[in-house]
């Protein structure tokens, strides 16, 4: 299959969206739910929220387990940036309440990561084999 083919979002003949279209759309709604519920809690200022938003997006949409780890990574890291608030307060100058992390420090912590999950999903079939048997 071309990657032309693959990429198609919308099969005409069917009139229907196909398996990369449903991926695409599950990926958007995920990650527009996961960035409002930061940005409503003041995990993510506004750049931050644009950030997560497409760091969302294509860990969604290179599979379910990457997006579902970075959940998992979201979650965890905003309640600990919660703990010792008081006393973080005392030691750091630009301490900022809440710890709403901007752009930067999204891409800091996921850059990385969302970068191996689009290699992995170029790279391998749906079904996780290697697709090319190159040995990683």
């Amino acid at each position: 299959m071309s990657l032309m083919m693959s990429l198609m979002l919308f099969d005409p003949a069917t009139m229907t969206l196909t398996a990369t279209g449903t991926r695409l759309v599950v990926a958007l709604a995920i990650s527009t739910i996961m960035v409002t519920y930061g940005f409503s809690k003041r995990s993510l200022n506004r750049s931050g929220a644009a950030a997560a938003f497409v760091v969302g997006a294509l860990s969604f949409f290179c599979g379910m387990r990457f997006g579902l780890l970075l959940i998992a990574f979201f979650l965890t890291s905003s309640r600990i940036t919660k703990v010792g608030a008081r006393r973080k307060r005392a030691i750091e100058a630009d301490y900022k309440q809440g710890g709403q992390r901007d752009a930067t420090q999204v891409l800091a912590n996921s850059f990385t990561a969302v970068v191996c999950a689009c290699l992995h999903a170029y790279s391998c079939d749906p079904a996780g084999r290697d697709a090319r048997s190159v040995p990683l």
